[in-house]
């Protein structure tokens, strides 16, 4: 769940950049009026969260019960499918800064993602005579594209109807909510989606997946009629003409192409210098702190590569276990709930006593936190695999599922200081002019995770599932110890490379107002 908790801040649809006008921690609450039509968006993200991970939740079941998908190839769909929305973020992007603005991309994407919806929903309608297989590929591609590219813009959408900065504390105060309601939704949707299709029955069969899937996309049809039902109040930003996305890459190419004209002048050392003249001092220095920052983030991906495997893996191990508690009986794919659950246990309890007790052991800076969570992580799938092996020499469905508590709980606390501190920590060291820009590369790294899970899985190297997760935990120490590394140079490295960026580029502006040409 921390992806959803992350993109709450996102600014990359070019919503006001609230970080240059005001200071949220320090903002007066203001008198003006509390724009109404807020609450349509925050209940339009309810219905949108309930909707997509209620989904989620059974999807990996749907493709390997329903459809007679292999584990492997069931895990693969679902994570090239959370990669395609994962990398639609970005383009949502450019299409609302550029062309649509932020309502028409979300209310056309919605569409988009609402056929989606309700191609998967016929498939799975055992007397409509359309191909299960072929209608949920259909599906997933579609709710890829339209639910990604709204994602990040959803969120702005709404911080775009306060006014900044008289209005700043009310902002502060729409993110809070939204942070709540991004992790209620997929909590109650995880618990019950499971419960729609195991414990009702229809057309003749011993499930309802065709009731387990109707019942978000009601919710979805919700939520894009909440949107709509605000549409003559809502504040609009006016687009611009080109993404930042779009103009970084447009100055790496130039300095690209110039450099391949003046090759026999070689007239500066570094790359980048050869766009200076024409794209700016400024947005040269600010690339090349990105640049840095980019690198960082290659190892952050395999993170994701991890934590995504709540939805595939460890749905599918609980599968092989005895959800039965004496009261209840939990079913497999209802575990999930435990993510969002505890995401709302673990930020308050770290805030008032973990951080504070690591501070006291000089543990106070967000790579070293970061460091810490991806630890955290790699020994979730220690207690993964060890599960696993319980298994493997038991009974069939002997094992309790409460065992998988531990790992959820350890995965948990590394996704409140990696993924919410990485997420804070780009925001954070992003120049002022790139901090959406901070964002969407960031999420990137969400992509990345998926792809590379999804690769290693076709890779196929073990029999035993047990072996996969060991490796994966070892996998995860060693990208921490060469992240350590890196978030060690990094910070030393930080404020010597800013300064001599300052100096070349004074420097550059300088040569350029005397009529050198750079």
């Amino acid at each position: 769940m921390s992806s959803s908790v992350e993109r709450i801040v996102n600014d990359t649809c070019g919503s006001q950049n609230i970080s240059k006008t005001s200071n949220f921690e320090t903002a007066v609450p203001s008198k003006r009026t509390y724009p109404k039509r807020v609450f349509l968006i925050i209940g339009s993200q309810f219905c949108d969260f309930f909707n997509y991970y209620g989904l989620r939740a059974i999807l990996v079941f749907y493709l390997k019960y329903k459809l007679d998908y292999t584990e492997n190839d069931a895990a693969v769909l679902f994570h090239v499918f959370t990669f395609m929305g994962d990398l639609s973020n970005i383009f949502g992007g450019i299409i609302s800064d550029v062309w649509l603005g932020k309502f028409k991309t979300i209310f056309y994407l919605s569409l988009v993602y609402l056929v989606g919806c309700i191609i998967i929903l016929i498939g799975a309608i055992p007397v409509i005579d359309f191909s299960p297989k072929l209608t949920v590929i259909v599906g997933l591609v579609l709710i890829a594209i339209g639910r990604g590219a709204i994602e990040p813009c959803m969120s702005a959408f709404g911080a775009d109807q306060f006014k900044i900065p008289e209005q700043a504390a009310n902002v502060v105060k729409y993110f809070s909510i939204l942070y709540f309601t991004f992790n209620i939704g997929p909590l109650i949707s995880t618990g019950l989606t499971p419960i729609l299709r195991e414990d009702f029955h229809c057309f003749g069969e011993n499930d309802c997946y065709s009731l387990a899937f109707g019942v978000p996309v009601v919710f979805l049809i919700i939520s894009i009629l909440l949107v709509v039902m605000g549409k003559s109040s809502y504040t609009h930003i006016e687009t611009s003409s080109e993404n930042m996305i779009v103009r970084i890459f447009k100055c790496i190419k130039h300095a690209i192409s110039t450099k391949r004209i003046e090759k026999e002048a070689k007239s500066h050392k570094r790359l980048l210098d050869y766009s200076i003249q024409e794209y700016g001092a400024q947005l040269v220095a600010d690339i090349r702190i990105m640049k840095r920052m980019l690198v960082l983030y290659l190892p952050a991906s395999f993170y994701r590569t991890l934590s995504e495997q709540q939805g595939s893996r460890w749905t599918l191990q609980a599968n092989k276990m005895n959800g039965d508690v004496g009261f209840y009986i939990i079913k497999p794919d209802q575990i999930q709930a435990l993510n969002p659950l505890l995401v709302l246990i673990h930020i308050p309890l770290f805030e008032i006593i973990v951080y504070p007790m690591l501070s006291k052991f000089g543990i106070r800076r967000p790579l070293q936190k970061m460091t810490i969570g991806g630890i955290f992580a790699g020994i979730a799938f220690l207690f993964t695999a060890s599960v696993e092996f319980w298994i493997a020499s038991s009974p069939e469905h002997s094992v309790s599922m409460l065992w998988q508590v531990p790992q959820y709980v350890s995965l948990g606390m590394g996704e409140i200081m990696f993924s919410v501190t990485g997420f804070a920590f780009s925001y954070e060291q992003a120049p002022a002019s790139m901090k959406s820009v901070s964002q969407s590369f960031w999420f990137l790294t969400f992509a990345l995770g998926n792809l590379i899970l999804v690769l290693i899985t076709k890779m196929n190297l073990f029999e035993s599932q047990a072996h996969e997760f060991i490796m994966f935990a070892v996998l995860m120490f060693i990208d921490m110890f060469i992240f350590g590394i890196m978030a060690r140079n990094f910070e030393r490295m930080n404020s010597d490379v800013t300064i001599a960026n300052d100096i070349h580029k004074n420097e550059m502006i300088e040569s350029t107002i005397s009529g050198d040409k750079w």
